[in-house]
């Protein structure tokens, strides 16, 4: 029954002309509720089942809160000079000692299934593109690596030099004493 909602949403989706707002079922349960993560005012989202921190924005976009670290149902991402999709090299020139990028299985486990384009909480995730982004799987062929297509939350696989992908940093949860 899951499979044929998300077929008829996508093809609901895919029917309607330029893809232009977010679909969601009410037939299907949420699996990432606002309420699974820790919104936090600097722009992270904790996820309290992985306990791993999630940046709310894309690399290149910072979240804009409107005044209130309360209401996260009004904040957006706001494009700054860098919000572009880039190649997957490019993408580690944002990662450092504490953020990185997702592992498939990491950025999988915040998909939201009964939503389309994007299938992401936009709560938590507020105005993300539908559209790819890199994660640090790689496969055995030297040029291809696993991104995350967030239009309908699935697994592809991108040629890591000619693809343009967006990035959604991750962190580490903090080490207990």
């Amino acid at each position: 029954m899951r499979i044929k909602t998300l077929s008829l949403i996508a093809l609901l989706a895919a029917t309607s002309g330029a893809y232009a707002e977010q679909v969601c079922s009410s037939r299907i349960n949420s699996v990432t509720p606002v309420n699974r993560f820790e919104i936090n005012g600097n722009g992270t989202a904790r996820d309290l089942r992985t306990l791993l921190y999630w940046q709310r924005c894309p690399v290149g976009y910072s979240i804009d809160n409107k005044g209130t670290d309360d209401y996260p149902e009004d904040d957006t991402c706001e494009p700054g000079e860098q919000a572009s999709q880039m190649p997957w090299v490019d993408a580690f020139a944002f990662v450092d000692e504490n953020w990185r990028l997702p592992t498939v299985k990491e950025l999988m486990s915040i998909m939201e299934y009964k939503c389309f384009d994007p299938a992401m909480n936009l709560t938590v995730f507020p105005e993300i593109p539908g559209s790819r982004f890199w994660t640090s799987t790689t496969y055995l062929k030297i040029d291809e690596v696993a991104s995350v297509d967030i239009t309908a939350g699935v697994n592809v696989v991108d040629n890591k030099t000619q693809a343009q992908n967006y990035v959604l940093l991750v962190r580490d949860p903090e080490p207990t004493p």
